[in-house]
């Protein structure tokens, strides 16, 4: 059953000191008491900000503030255009409930200097895990912003789950701040231990559109680290790239033994013949680093990879040099089919 979603939005009451602040409580559509209710789903743009229920302020907002959605088992659906914000939107729970937080897109388009999706707490030590499930519609970060699925907080043990699905709709980056429009998969954290920060990145089919300016999986820097893992589940049109733009824009596993980088690949239906682009890299600059596995074996360059549906094995071969493309440069990130075997003569 869908609850209602909380998310925390404050009026920036120390603005002047560039600290970030989060006051107020998204509560959700229906209830008799707004900021406990017991059931019910959440949108957006329902007018529950704080209690007694309000719309929420104009955007774009104050620089650095947040946007929380953390009460366990809750859903906050986006389906309509619920504008641009100046805001940092994290989404997680402690799960004390039995489900974590999530946020459902399926129409429209949202906006955010930053999204965090399954981000560590500052203070405590509870794991916090957070969902989100694009259908449709829009994502975009802008300014001076990234979009981080898991992420560990300041203090010790506060560890960070985050799982972001897209099977529909636009992933992009707006900002002219040539140093963001950063995607991490579980890799940005503290250094208060290995694999502090997990997540994970689920691709389905081909309607998607991903346009980020860099990747990092597993590791933002080799004390910065984590667990990475990208997920492509490839339909008969095959399965939309994470497109990137910048230089040197591919980051896998920085961190060595101290992170892990994972690649999971499968079959909905039968592929389509050719070569399958997982990452598209448009600018220059080389793949950094490889995979630790793909479908839970070492995916070194040239790694065989057999995947099966309807009882028929498909072969191919992992790339992180893939092909010359638009830019002339092979530097994606692609599985290439392996030659059929011949049949051998009969013997007779």
């Amino acid at each position: 059953m869908k609850r209602v979603c909380v998310v925390f939005l404050l009026v920036s009451l120390i603005a002047s000191s560039g600290r970030a602040v989060t006051v107020g409580t998204w509560c959700g559509s229906v209830a008799a008491d707004p900021c406990h209710p017991v059931a019910g789903t959440g949108n957006w743009e329902d007018p529950y900000w704080n209690d007694p229920p309000t719309y929420l302020p104009p955007s774009p907002g104050t620089s650095g503030d947040e946007v929380k959605i953390i009460r366990d088992a809750t859903i906050c659906t986006v389906a309509t255009n619920v504008g641009n914000y100046n805001w940092t939107l994290s989404v997680g729970s402690v799960m004390t409930g039995g489900a974590a937080a999530e946020l459902e897109i399926v129409g429209g388009s949202i906006g955010m200097r930053e999204i965090r999706i399954g981000a560590g707490g500052t203070t405590g030590s509870s794991t916090v895990t957070g969902y989100l499930d694009q259908k449709g519609g829009t994502v975009s970060v802008y300014n001076d912003g990234d979009i981080i699925i898991g992420r560990m907080g300041k203090d010790a043990g506060r560890k960070g789950v985050g799982y972001y699905t897209i099977s529909g709709g636009t992933i992009k980056y707006d900002g002219l701040t040539t140093t963001k429009g950063r995607l991490y998969v579980g890799g940005v954290s503290s250094t208060e231990g290995a694999n502090g920060a997990e997540g994970t990145f689920t691709i389905v089919g081909n309607a998607p559109s991903i346009t980020m300016r860099k990747l990092y999986v597993a590791a933002q820097t080799t004390s910065r680290y984590g667990t990475g893992t990208l997920k492509f589940k490839i339909g008969s049109a095959g399965v939309s790239p994470i497109r990137l733009t910048a230089a040197d824009s591919v980051i896998l596993d920085q961190a060595g033994a101290d992170s892990t980088a994972k690649l999971l690949v499968s079959l909905t239906a039968a592929p389509p013949s050719g070569n399958i682009t997982l990452v598209e890299n448009q600018s220059t600059g080389d793949v950094i680093g490889t995979f630790d596995t793909v479908n839970g074996n070492p995916a070194p360059e040239g790694a065989s990879v057999v995947l099966s549906f309807g009882g028929n094995n498909y072969n191919y071969t992992l790339t992180y040099k893939g092909i010359a493309d638009v830019d002339n440069i092979a530097n994606d990130i692609v599985l290439t089919p392996q030659p059929a075997t011949p049949a051998l003569p009969r013997s007779d």
